[in-house]
């Protein structure tokens, strides 16, 4: 498949668009991607320094939708919100698309629904204004959603800066694996439980004396 440039790879001719489908590949522009995703957490949000790959095949049905089976592949630099550690995201999404001209009769419907505003439409369909169909923002929306809003380390299967070496045999970690810094919490838990206890119950002998 032959790589062509973004804008244009990532724009289609809707009547071009034939039912056997139309494949397309292309890096996602990197001026929406940084757009989308920077900043999107604050100061500890993500950077994208590498293109994400666009790739996927559109279709269109004999009753006018165009189908796209979409993919994204690429990675994404991030900062750990708990830690401060710099960590790279993988992104690699597939998904599928229903995509309509305005004034389809599934636009329509759509419309309907909304007004009636107890209904929850399906998120994947799109509308679009012909001749020209662009992807773009569809993917943009992608990109996002798979993106964590809080992203740490443990989401790439990394541990943490601050808590790597404690584990129940390092030293740093109090008897039974807990963390040194909540020991003189829990053991005062321990002894407000302890105060709020009744007392034990004496026993009577044998002649009905206490033991």
């Amino acid at each position: 498949m032959q790589s062509t440039p973004s804008a244009v790879a990532l724009t289609f001719k809707y009547d071009d668009i034939k039912p056997e489908g139309e494949p397309f590949s292309a890096d996602f522009p990197l001026d929406v991607a940084r757009e989308a995703l920077e900043g999107y957490v604050g100061e500890s949000g993500y950077w994208v320094e590498e293109p994400i790959r666009a790739s996927g095949t559109l279709y269109r049905t004999s009753s006018g939708e165009v189908i796209m089976d979409a993919r994204l592949k690429g990675r994404v630099r991030f900062l750990c919100v708990s830690c401060g550690a710099s960590r790279h995201l993988p992104i690699e999404t597939r998904e599928d698309f229903v995509i309509v001209p305005e004034g389809h009769a599934a636009a329509r419907v759509e419309e309907d629904l909304t007004l009636e505003g107890d209904v929850e439409l399906d998120p994947d369909v799109y509308t679009f204004t012909p001749p020209d169909l662009n992807v773009t923002a569809i993917l943009r929306e992608s990109l996002i959603l798979e993106a964590p809003l809080h992203p740490r380390c443990d989401a790439v299967g990394e541990v943490c800066v601050r808590y790597a070496g404690l584990s129940d045999e390092a030293p740093g970690f109090a008897p039974g694996g807990v963390d040194p810094r909540f020991a003189p919490f829990l053991a005062m838990r321990d002894a407000l439980a302890q105060k709020a206890s009744p007392p034990p119950a004496r026993s009577k002998g044998a002649g009905g004396d206490e033991s």
